[in-house]
């Protein structure tokens, strides 16, 4: 021991015994005497000037390794979904489109009408069928006032006056061809 530092073997020591002590020893040399604790201390910790209050630091290369990684993930979802999707989806679609068109029952009382924006707006506040085709029948949309007469429930209340208007529309549309 000089000038009452403590010796290698005795750091070594301390460092097998009594690991508290061996830490508070090193950092009062860290501290007090730099040199000693980088010649003595620091081989024990792996590096030199070794700080208490480290924080890790995330490297440039770790950064570069997660994008990576993510903009790996994303290109071979990419291609994976690419070749799961069937091949001119589009082309399929519009096949069965116009198939579906020429082989469509000519009844349109059982088709959805197509309806515009301002229309579809006001039914959906309306509660059940009968409702949408009085509204549609009071605009003078018969063949859309129809399909909602046509699908009232049996059950409901309102079924007889339904039936009643859908009698009423087909009379308004027989006269409408006789004038025509």
């Amino acid at each position: 021991m000089e000038s009452g530092k403590p010796s290698k073997e005795q750091l070594n020591y301390y460092y097998k015994t009594s690991r508290k002590y061996f830490d508070e020893l090193a950092r009062q040399y860290y501290e007090n005497d730099r040199e000693f604790y980088n010649q003595n201390f620091a081989q024990y910790y792996g590096y030199k000037n070794f700080n208490w209050r480290r924080k890790p630091k995330i490297t440039l290369g770790l950064l570069l390794g997660i994008f990576g990684f993510i903009i790996g993930v994303g290109f071979a979802s990419y291609f994976i979904m690419k070749e799961t999707m069937p091949k001119n989806t589009y082309n399929n679609y519009n096949k069965k489109a116009v198939f579906d068109e020429k082989n469509a029952e000519s009844t349109d009382s059982k088709r959805e009408p197509k309806l515009d924006e301002i229309d579809s707006t006001v039914i959906s506040y309306m509660n059940n069928d009968f409702e949408k085709g009085t509204y549609f029948y009071n605009t003078g949309k018969y063949d859309i006032a129809k399909y909602y007469f046509e699908k009232v429930d049996k059950n409901d209340s309102d079924y007889y006056f339904a039936k009643d208007v859908l009698k009423a529309i087909e009379r308004k549309k027989s006269s409408q061809k006789t004038y025509k």
